[in-house]
């Protein structure tokens, strides 16, 4: 009932410094600054595919390696499938224009 109760019908509003902005419903997710919200995303998030990993209140990171970009590509893109599946199982809608990528890695052309 407690988290039924927390859940709903909330209200949150912004403050910075001192100025406080006004309430607003508050229509999805848990409310930031809370104690119990983060414990709930990772209950709600314990069966994300292996290769994510489960990051801040919010975001999820996927990783590769490889010994090629190619390869590196098609793991990536076993992620993207990967958590397009979860979230579509957990009707959640993915947020794709935060979405980022990073490529580490070093040359070895001309080096023997």
């Amino acid at each position: 009932m407690y988290i039924r109760n927390f859940l709903s019908t909330r209200s949150a509003r912004i403050k910075v410094n001192d100025l406080i902005g006004d309430w607003l419903e508050s229509e999805w997710g848990t409310s930031a600054g809370t104690a119990i919200g983060p414990i709930l995303f990772i209950a709600y998030a314990h069966d994300t595919p292996a290769s994510i990993q489960l990051k801040f209140a919010d975001d999820m990171v996927g990783y590769a390696s490889g010994v090629n970009e190619f390869e590196v590509q098609l793991q990536l893109q076993q992620c993207i499938v990967e958590i397009s599946q979860w979230a579509k199982k957990w009707d959640l809608e993915l947020n794709a224009s935060k979405t980022k990528s990073v490529l580490f890695g070093h040359s070895t052309v001309g080096k023997i």
